[in-house]
């Protein structure tokens, strides 16, 4: 048997997009995949035909105006639902039979598996962490390193979605993006977008954060009214006052085909957008939620920052229409090429 059970955190749609194209990969190994995970996660991942367990629930970061606050309070709601989660899981793993458990920074399916002896794969971009502010959170943040440092260790293997040299568990296989199946046309007309004019995307996060900086940023483009160019507006459904010149789609599940054609993509600074943008040579502003590491870090990288919000002008000037050299990024075949020789290997010493 080669099926395998993909748990994936349910915050935002990132997780959930990268699982979807290692999942693509999968298939031409003749590996099934069922997914576990939870919210608008699950809406996404059924409408691509998977079978997928409704058994995960996260909380949020709490957010207003596009900063992170409370991270310690955060901790707390996070360790109540891993524990529901890692009841729920083990209740699954109990009654079905799975050649491997992959957990997508969702960590009660690893836990699981570690203590049922059964194989698992961590995957993640974020090996470390840092959402405390104050010294108490600090240390509570310190406990949960250790433990989360102890995880990267048991896991049969460690997949990370960047760049870098092989050691130990860790494979890196580069970024994990999906593959395009649409024409330009083919995606204009399945939105009725208007075919002689430049498209910006407002990314919207699947998870409602960052409402703060996408409302900005559609305020702005609609204000600067950019010669023979149009915007569409992707996520969360966002409530307009003034939605003239605004293709307000909502949650979709083909987003990375639109950032492939977009002359722009205006977004918070999720990895998975970023390196689709990177894959297919969109230009992109990225700017994070203030003290969320993890936006920060990836928005860094590209040279931006919490405070070019204010500063949306001279960025979206400047890189409207810029594209670039497309990366063609082909992390998900190198994941599932890891998996299926792991799940492989099992079933050999297990004969």
């Amino acid at each position: 048997m080669r099926r395998v059970i993909y748990s994936l955190s349910p915050i935002g749609l990132g997780h959930s997009t990268r699982a979807l194209a290692i999942a693509e990969e999968l298939k031409k190994f003749g590996i099934e995949v069922e997914f576990a995970t939870g919210g608008r996660a699950c809406t996404f991942l059924k409408q691509h035909g998977y079978k997928v367990h409704d058994i995960i629930s996260e909380p949020n970061p709490i957010e207003f105006g596009g900063k992170v606050y409370f991270p310690l309070l955060w901790y707390i709601r996070y360790w109540l639902s891993y524990n529901k989660n890692k009841k729920r899981v083990s209740e699954l793993l109990d009654k079905s039979e799975y050649s491997l458990i992959i957990g997508d920074e969702e960590f009660s399916s690893l836990i699981t598996a570690i203590d049922q002896g059964r194989k698992c794969v961590m995957i993640t971009d974020e090996t470390n962490l840092n959402f405390a502010q104050s010294w108490f959170s600090r240390y509570v943040e310190s406990k949960v390193i250790a433990w989360y440092k102890e995880l990267q260790s048991r896991v049969d293997l460690l997949i990370i979605p960047e760049f870098g040299a092989d050691h130990a568990n860790i494979r890196y296989v580069g970024p994990i993006v999906r593959q395009l199946n649409k024409t330009r046309k083919e995606i204009f007309q399945r939105y009725n977008l208007p075919h002689d004019k430049k498209m910006i995307l407002c990314s919207f996060s699947g998870s409602g954060l960052g409402e703060y900086i996408i409302r900005s940023a559609i305020n702005f483009c609609q204000k600067a009214k950019i010669d023979n160019s149009f915007i569409v507006v992707t996520g969360k459904k966002v409530e307009l006052d003034n939605s003239e010149g605004i293709f307000n789609l909502g949650l979709i599940d083909d987003n990375h085909e639109l950032v492939a054609y977009a002359d722009l993509v205006i977004t918070t600074a999720g990895k998975s957008t970023i390196d689709e943008a990177a894959s297919y040579g969109t230009p992109i502003i990225a700017i994070p939620l203030k003290n969320h590491f993890e936006q920060e870090d990836n928005a860094l990288e590209l040279g931006y920052s919490f405070n070019d919000v204010a500063r949306l002008d001279e960025l979206v000037h400047k890189q409207f229409g810029e594209r670039r050299e497309p990366k063609n990024y082909e992390g998900a075949k190198i994941a599932a090429s890891c998996l299926a020789k792991l799940i492989d290997e099992n079933i050999i010493k297990n004969r």
